[in-house]
């Protein structure tokens, strides 16, 4: 690590900036655009390296060419620059891309690498570290990091991981198989030391590492990038890199630093619609989920049953907002008459003519006419062997090995561009509103096989880009759709897919369970406020545990086992809470594994500027202990505040400074859930 970016409020004059400083994580908070000027400097080194034919980039880029250009931007809270690197001979550039957000104080850069020769190959590019750099450790305190664990279809997805950064140890973070937040790390973290931090994070769909280690002397140097890169570029080619994102934040508790970037994210990185406004996380219903045996899923699905769906729950008044129609609708997927089953059909985007004979219009027709919006799942990347797809453009297809599975290239043009056209025309075909996005596959392998000679990494930096590509063009053709974001349920979490999409599953844990939920929910929601999962039981304690900024149902509306007042009582529960979910939030019941079946978790959204709020608390069913006390956050000590239990027709008044202090939860019986909604009572 070569660089060392200083964190003062010192710095802000011009003589100081030759030092190459920023703000330490000791130090006072500056404007967000004077970090551009201390870390972007003329004749210093960026917090960006590389190696041209193995000569280190922080041997020659101060003496490079720089232009920093600021740019039209259409908010005001954003300044956008452009920083320009060009070799002396003008052969290769780094053009870095800078947004300086101002009401968040915080940065982000992205590079492009380009080849501006016309006739001749670049040098060999390795060792591309999009962010390289350290954070200065004034007061000699001791850094510890937050992250979670990547999801993989357990209780403890989403787990808080606390690491406290020990000296000359290296701790290195990595996904699994190329899926950003899959299995073994998850690209948000709070980079903590006592009093301040900052929220460090990564936007790229693919695979990423970042290696944290802290000098002798307490500094923290932070490499981050896309793993193995080791290429040349072709005349006039160029790359980019993932994206790289800073917050600064201070304060008494971790979670001050979370709560500021939850707010980013729902300002700054969340889907817009087509006014502009953030689109709201819905309340979502599937179809009567998961057919008998021998169907799967929905494999013996019919368009008479989906709309016999609609028309009962019409009946009983709990028609959502989107009604969710999943895998198994297309043509090959139909087990009960010859299909191969959902997973080994995918390639054939056609709706099967046997059970749909109109295609899905019929169905969203119904869908509107009682309100609703129509969303229906997809897994266009993933593509069988012998479908459509893979029978009429095996061009286009990454393999890996002898697996049935391949990938739809994004990263050639000719499949992005038909994918994009394809797709546009069947949603308006079939009055499809939203678009849910699977990926049940790890690319990274498909991506290495098809990799040239010495250009390592290029198919997958093709790929990412291709897919950004894609998502962009419907998000301009359709501009109020929402994309839900699933790959196997929340293993495509980063910076940049959050900026397009919204996690309406963010799991594949036991379909339904409730323990797993409230746990994904605990650890989830400490980074990221937009995320949603469903419900297939009609109890409280189900329903309440599947909570969330989104909501889906997918239990039964048909037979003895359905309970549809349940359902009608925890559909009004959420809409009257859903907006509790995009405040603050507070984990109650600790850090330590709460995956257990023993174990009391209770966690709090607080609506800072109202003075309201929720406590939601469970029960574990083997838990022996009936009742909880939990410390509230973020409340007015000297404040008056009411308490209402859902369940409890009375309230209660307490101060700020006593809840803060210890508030008594009380549940009777094990397997049971409690929610007391607060209010700060005017003056």
């Amino acid at each position: 690590m070569k660089k060392l970016l200083l964190l003062s409020v010192v710095m802000l004059c011009a003589s100081m900036l030759s030092a190459q400083r920023m703000i330490d994580v000791d130090g006072k908070v500056v404007p967000a655009e004077k970090h551009v000027a201390a870390l972007f400097a003329k004749g210093k080194t960026p917090p960006f390296s590389f190696k041209l034919d193995g000569v280190s980039s922080s041997e020659f880029i101060r003496s490079w060419r720089r232009e920093l250009r600021q740019k039209d931007s259409e908010s005001v809270n954003v300044l956008k620059y452009e920083v320009v690197y060009t070799a002396p001979d003008g052969s290769f550039s780094v053009v870095c891309d800078v947004l300086s957000y101002v009401d968040f104080n915080a940065i982000e850069w992205t590079l492009h690498l380009k080849n501006n020769s016309s006739t001749k190959n670049s040098p060999q590019i390795t060792e591309l570290l999009a962010a390289d750099y350290e954070l200065c450790n004034k007061k000699g305190s001791q850094y510890t990091l937050y992250t979670l664990k990547g999801s993989h279809a357990q209780s403890s997805d989403f787990q808080l991981r606390k690491i406290v950064i020990e000296s000359d140890s290296i701790y290195h973070h990595e996904p699994y198989l190329g899926r950003p937040s899959s299995k073994t790390a998850f690209p948000f973290y709070n980079i903590s030391n006592e009093t301040s931090g900052v929220m460090f994070s990564i936007g790229w769909t693919g695979s990423w590492f970042a290696d944290f280690q802290q000098s002798a002397v307490g500094n923290l140097s932070v490499e981050s990038g896309m793993p193995e890169v080791d290429l040349y570029l072709l005349p006039e080619e160029q790359i980019r890199t993932p994206k790289i994102s800073l917050l600064w934040w201070q304060g008494s508790n971790r979670m001050d630093g979370n709560n500021l970037f939850r707010r980013f994210v729902l300002a700054h990185h969340s889907p817009r619609d087509s006014k502009g406004e953030m689109i709201q996380p819905p309340l979502c219903s599937g179809f009567d989920y998961d057919d008998p045996d021998p169907c799967n899923e929905y494999s013996c699905f019919t368009e008479l049953l989906a709309r016999a769906v609609v028309e009962r729950q019409a009946q009983f008044k709990i028609i959502p907002e989107v009604f969710w129609l999943d895998a198994a609708w297309y043509e090959g997927a139909g087990t009960f008459n010859g299909g191969r089953s959902w997973y080994r059909s995918v390639g054939t985007w056609e709706a099967d003519k046997a059970r749909f004979p109109n295609g899905l219009r019929a169905i969203a027709d119904d869908v509107h006419k009682h309100g609703a919006d129509f969303m229906v799942w997809f897994e266009p990347e993933r593509v069988y062997k012998d479908s459509k797809i893979y029978n009429e453009h095996p061009e286009w297809l990454l393999r890996d090995g002898d697996s049935p599975h391949y990938l739809l290239n994004l990263g050639d043009k000719r499949a992005c561009a038909w994918l994009i056209n394809y797709m546009c025309n069947f949603f308006e075909q079939n009055g499809i509103d939203h678009y849910r996005q699977d990926f049940n596959i790890g690319p990274s392998p498909f991506w290495a096989a098809a990799d040239e000679p010495k250009r390592k990494g290029m198919t997958q930096i093709r790929y990412v880009e291709g897919l950004y590509a894609y998502l962009d063009a419907l998000r301009e053709r359709f501009p109020d759709m929402l994309i839900d974001n699933c790959a196997s349920g929340g293993r495509r979490f980063d910076l940049e897919m959050i900026d397009r999409s919204m996690p309406l599953w963010r799991t594949d844990c036991h379909y339904g369970e409730p323990n797993c939920q409230q746990c994904h929910m605990y650890g989830l929601s400490q980074f990221l406020p937009l995320s949603g999962t469903g419900t297939f039981h009609a109890d409280v304690y189900c329903t309440r545990s599947s909570l969330s900024s989104a909501y889906a149902w997918f239990g039964e509306v048909f037979g003895r086992t359905s309970n549809l007042t349940v359902i009608q009582n925890a559909m009004a529960e959420y809409r009257k809470l859903r907006h509790y979910f995009l405040g603050d939030f507070y984990p109650l019941t600790g850090d330590e594994d709460l995956t257990e079946e023993d174990t009391w978790i209770a966690y709090q959204c607080n609506m800072s500027e109202s003075g309201s709020g929720i406590v939601a608390a469970f029960r574990r069913p083997k838990n022996t202990e009936p009742s909880l006390i939990v410390k509230l956050c973020g409340l007015d000590p000297a404040a008056t505040y009411e308490l209402r239990n859902l369940d409890l027709n009375q309230t209660l008044e307490a101060t700020g400074a006593s809840l803060m202090s210890g508030y008594e939860i009380y549940l009777a019986n094990p397997r049971s859930a409690a929610i007391i909604e607060y209010n700060k009572k005017s003056e």
